[in-house]
């Protein structure tokens, strides 16, 4: 999954969450992307744990909201 947040000013930031089987193949994914390679953007690694999800997707949930 990855996306941007809407707004166009110096807070906005985009985010990628993935599934890697460990913190050094997740970091591994990450420095190898091109955009990052050719500092067209910064990224660091946070460790995530999904706490909910909808069992419908989160495009369901955009159409009834």
């Amino acid at each position: 999954m990855a996306g941007r947040t809407l707004n166009a000013d110096e807070r906005t930031f985009g985010i990628v969450i993935f599934q890697a089987p460990s913190e050094a193949a997740a970091r591994d994914i990450m420095q190898s992307d091109p955009a990052l390679k050719l500092g067209v953007m910064q990224a660091e690694l946070f460790p995530y744990h999904i706490a909910l999800w909808s069992p419908s997707g989160p495009h369901q949930a955009e159409k009834s909201a």
